[in-house]
């Protein structure tokens, strides 16, 4: 009976290689932002007709996604072995039997179409060739469609008038027939981003205040172009008016007018701005008297105001002159927090929130008094209250860009007739953004074919004190606005002649670790390149905080699972969408995929936004992070999800580095295809179990009939 017993135990522990085969194969599943593995297909097609077309249903499969304006989808394609076509339509079906035939990389954004704005996108799926689509074939089905932004498109919504708004403080309605004009109400710090999906149009844009135009100051829009709303010359813009004409110039007819398609979106609310905020005396709501306990206090011979706050800002005041003082008193949801009592800022007084039994600040509340007391009148506050306030916090703002040599990534520097117009466009995009700490890649110490212009001086010293740079290992470049030490050159350990860089800046009392890395080119994943992240993920475990910057150069977007494995956040193929910052290619290639650079945090650094500029001054494009730092790990980390499943498109692309040599196209893909490691180790291990459990019952099995026969 021991026996039968046993032989049973052992049968079973054997039965547990049969299940381990299928529960790791499904691991492969697609991720649950690509909206078409969520998706419910049927049988048939939905064209521009209120019912399915059933009778389809052997060669065409549909789906149907709701939708809202300003949501945009992007659709990868990995294969050529599908074709799709999308039709909008509303509650009261397809809208005027507009279609789109959706292609690898293209950009579809929920906007109205005369008048009528689609609630839900029908998408008919037809195997290419034309053929049956069997259930093998539909298995293999491997079109992805991500929504990527939820930004309105504030044009469209916008009431246009006949006319122009320029400097003037009234529209001038005598150009009625050849101008239209709206304006949009701003603040300080919003980001305003500019699409043309036709190049018939001419906008300009005029910053305003209460007080009517700024300065006469305006902004000719371009395509891409983003505009920060910031102060000038001391004021502050809340309302952009823009004025648009037709190029070439002449009467807009309405006919013309329906055709307007320029978009405006909000691209970012001020979440911060950097690591440093704007002067927030200059926006404050400034009241008449004073906050003590918990009641205002009212009278002539006070302002106060009220400032948020969160555990770690720490707040710098500057004092212009000594005609005010100030206190500052400090509260929560419950009111006035007397453990913290009340300070009394002088010209070197900072402020830090800290915890105190407990207790955190929510809240500052700030007085101001005259020194020689009296009354405040208003001309007194408009002409003397110089005192300014900044709060440093745990937001960052940064960018990566590989600036292609200064050029397009082959041709060496840019032409010396065109450095003046080229250095123009590289600081209105730098200014744009303003980041914090800006890292890139193929550096050249000088901008143009002379080798006159030093591009440290011409294009970073104006708005970067701390810059740092190396020729080695095709060249680059790290320039921050905070203090930077530490800065290495470090060698890969298989290719040495790629290096990546290393620094270490203080983000408000937080060490963080900066990497800026180029990776190897090959299109074969283990050429050289997964001993790179080997290498670039081995120096970020021994880091609390860290922030990777880099052109990867991945040749799927698959690559990137070797860092959200590890807990990392991508801002590239994250939660943010797929981001394609490698679009110039003009030479034939196998490159699976075109979103290459990107900026990885470790898990306590949490990322807010994230931007492309696509403007046309390399042969990458900018990407640009908003993060912020977090005291601790969050439970779950917000981003280990990839939408980099398969980041790759079929349009033809080259990374031409000098004097790289890339390995021929051998259509290998990405670690998760190649690298069975994953999938091999849990069978190893249940193997492994059950040889040790065969072995203890062997013994227990013969232990007696052993101990007889000796």
């Amino acid at each position: 009976m021991k026996k039968l017993l046993a032989l049973t135990l052992l049968a079973v522990l054997c039965m547990g290689l049969i299940p381990a085969f299928p529960i790791v194969a499904n691991e492969t599943a697609a991720p649950a932002t690509d909206l078409f593995a969520e998706a419910t297909w049927e049988k048939g097609s939905f064209y521009d007709k209120p019912e399915p077309n059933t009778g389809h249903a052997e060669t065409r499969r549909y789906t149907t996604i709701p939708c809202k304006e300003g949501e945009t989808y992007t659709f990868k394609f990995p294969s050529t072995n599908w074709r799709l076509y999308l039709y909008p339509a509303d509650a009261d079906g397809s809208i005027n039997g507009d279609w789109v035939e959706l292609k690898d990389g293209l950009e579809y954004s929920v906007t109205a179409i005369n008048g009528r704005m689609p609630s839900v996108l029908r998408i008919t799926a037809c195997p290419n060739p034309d053929g049956k689509i069997t259930d093998d074939m539909w298995a293999k089905f491997d079109v992805q469609c991500y929504r990527t932004v939820v930004e309105l498109n504030l044009f469209a919504s916008a009431t246009w008038n006949k006319g122009a708004f320029y400097h003037t403080e009234t529209p001038n309605t005598a150009l009625a027939e050849t101008r239209r004009y709206t304006t949009i109400p701003c603040k300080e710090g919003d980001v305003y981003s500019f699409k043309f999906n036709s190049k018939n149009w001419n906008p300009y844009l005029y910053p305003a205040d209460e007080n009517g135009s700024i300065d006469g100051i305006y902004v000719q829009i371009t395509d891409g172009m983003e505009y920060q709303v910031k102060a000038i010359n001391g004021r502050v813009p809340t309302t952009l008016r823009i004025t648009v004409c037709p190029t070439p110039d002449g009467v807009i007819s309405d006919d013309m007018w329906a055709k307007f398609d320029v978009d405006c979106r909000l691209a970012k609310t001020n979440v911060s701005a950097g690591v440093t905020d704007y002067n927030l005396f200059r926006t404050a709501d400034w009241q008449l008297g004073s906050y003590y306990g918990n009641a205002v206090h009212g009278g002539q011979d006070r302002r106060y105001a009220i400032f948020p706050c969160e555990k770690n800002d720490t707040f710098t005041f500057d004092f212009g002159n000594k005609d005010f003082g100030l206190w500052v008193y400090y509260y929560d949801k419950n009111g006035e927090i007397t453990d913290f009592g009340y300070t009394t800022v002088t010209e070197t007084t900072e402020v830090r929130i800290t915890e105190k039994n407990g207790k955190v600040p929510s809240e500052l509340r700030i007085s101001v008094y005259p020194i020689a007391g009296g009354n405040i009148s208003e001309d007194m506050w408009k002409e003397k209250f110089q005192i300014s306030c900044t709060r440093e916090t745990n937001h960052i703002k940064v960018a990566t860009m590989n600036y292609g040599l200064w050029n397009d990534g082959g041709t060496k520097y840019v032409p010396d007739n065109k450095v003046e117009e080229v250095l123009a466009k590289w600081k209105d995009m730098l200014d744009t953004h303003d980041v914090d700490i800006l890292c890139g890649q193929e550096w050249l110490q000088f901008f143009d074919r002379s080798n006159k212009v030093a591009a440290e001086d011409a294009l970073f010293a104006y708005k970067y004190k701390y810059q740092f740079s190396t020729s080695a290992g095709f060249g680059k470049n790290l320039v921050s606005k905070l203090p930077v030490t530490d800065f290495q050159v470090i060698p890969h350990t298989k290719n040495t002649s790629r290096m990546y860089t290393k620094a270490y800046t203080e983000i408000n009392g937080k060490r963080v670790c900066l990497i800026n890395a180029h990776l190897s080119i090959e299109t074969d994943f283990y050429a050289n390149r997964k001993a790179e992240y080997d290498d670039l993920l081995k120096v970020m475990k021994e880091e609390e905080y860290v922030i990777v910057f880099g052109d990867f150069n991945a040749y799927t977007g698959m690559e990137f699972r070797t860092f959200t494995q590890a807990g990392y956040v991508l801002a590239n193929c994250g939660k943010f969408g797929v981001f394609d910052t490698w679009t110039n290619f003009d030479k034939p290639s196998s490159w699976g995929n075109k979103a290459i650079d990107n900026i990885i945090v470790s898990p306590n650094i949490e990322i807010l936004s994230v931007v492309c500029d696509r403007r046309d001054l390399s042969d990458h494009n900018m990407l640009v992070a908003e993060l912020l730092l977090l005291d601790e790990v969050p439970s779950e980390t917000e981003d280990n999800t990839d939408t980099s499943t398969d980041a790759s498109t079929t349009d033809t692309v080259t990374d031409t580095v000098t004097n790289d040599t890339s390995v021929p196209a051998t259509g290998t893909e990405g670690p998760d295809d190649n690298d069975n490691s994953k999938s091999v180790l849990p069978i190893v291990v249940t193997v492994g179990v059950v040889v040790v459990a065969a072995a203890v019952l062997c013994v227990f099995l013969f232990r007696k009939k052993g101990a007889a026969t000796k």
